[in-house]
Formats: structure tokens, C-alpha cells, sequence
């Protein structure tokens, strides 16, 4: 109807092409309403019984899970940065603060 319109055509073209819209919408919410249903089915199935989830970790195709050291955070926290700064001589405090400058 849209393009049948944009076109301004008033032949069996234009039915044609008004047809094959509606059509097009349709599938499209028979699509996303079929999606809808196998979502709500595979949760169904996982809240059941875990053999799918089982079945699904243990796929060939799937990485091995591996641990992943967690690095030490690199930002420092208040109290330490006072205690470094209080730990360094003055002229290298002074040096710091002209440095910032």
C-alpha cells in the first residue's frame, strides 16, 4: 500500500505491490511471533531439567572454560598515595609540583 502509493500507480501493478506488502508484514509477524514461542519453549525446557544446558556446554565445538587471572588494580587508593608522598623528601616533593606545573 505504501509503495502502491509513493508511486502513485493505479494499475494491477500497484495491487500487486500492495498484496505483496501486506504478505511481507505478515511473515514478519509470523516470524517474530514463532521466534517469541521457541524462546519461551527453550526457557521452559532449561527451567525443567538441565540436560539441554548440559547438552549445549558439552558440544564439541564449545572452548574449554580456562581461568583467567585477575590482574591487581592498578588505580591506588588515597591513603597510599599520601603515605608514598609522605614518604619522599621535600626536594623531590618539590620537584613533583614543579613538574605538575
Amino acid at each position: 500500500m505504501k509503495r502502491a502509493k509513493q508511486l502513485e500507480l493505479y494499475s494491477p501493478e500497484a495491487r500487486l505491490i500492495e498484496i505483496l506488502d501486506r504478505e511481507l508484514e505478515r511473515a514478519h509477524a509470523k516470524e517474530d511471533f514463532l521466534s517469541g514461542k521457541i524462546e519461551r519453549l527453550e526457557l521452559a525446557m532449561a527451567a525443567f531439567s538441565n540436560a539441554p544446558a548440559k547438552a549445549y556446554v558439552d558440544r564439541t565445538d564449545a572452548k574449554p572454560i580456562t581461568e583467567v587471572p585477575v590482574p591487581e588494580p592498578a588505580k591506588k587508593t588515597w591513603k597510599q598515595t599520601k603515605a608514598e608522598w609522605d614518604a619522599l623528601p621535600d626536594d623531590k616533593k618539590q620537584a613533583a609540583i614543579e613538574g605538575a606545573n
